[in-house]
């Protein structure tokens, strides 16, 4: 049986999440329901992680580990931040949230494409 262990780090503020990271959970949701239910892989277990983070780790949010590793560092694409509404609201102050730049379109959510082409990755 092979094991995968997934964990998204978000910014929440009193059971709040930002609209951009919550987006991302329902993708990764997503993307763990419908490779569980692919017969290919039968033999794979996925352990789900959601990290809550403070004010001061919100450069962190939005963030998936695979396994440990940055999904972005899996699949070799480049981060940045801009800024967040959502956050801001919840912080009370100016505040940025992570983008990951993938196939040259930068994205606010991590969508379901990147998300599961970064689980099969790792799983080959």
């Amino acid at each position: 049986m092979k094991e995968l262990m997934v964990e998204w780090k978000h910014y929440d503020k009193e059971g709040e999440t930002c609209t951009r990271c919550n987006k991302t959970g329902e993708n990764i949701k997503n993307v763990i329901a419908r490779i569980i239910n692919n017969r290919k892989y039968k033999n794979l277990t996925i352990k789900f992680i959601e990290t809550k983070l403070e004010a001061d780790k919100m450069p962190e949010s939005n963030t998936i580990l695979l396994n440990g590793e940055k999904i972005d560092k899996i699949l070799e694409v480049t981060t940045s931040e801009n800024f967040c509404h959502s956050c801001s609201c919840l912080a009370g102050k100016g505040s940025n949230c992570r983008t990951i730049c993938y196939k040259g379109k930068v994205y606010e959510d991590v969508s379901e494409e990147i998300i599961e082409e970064g689980i099969l990755k790792c799983l080959t």
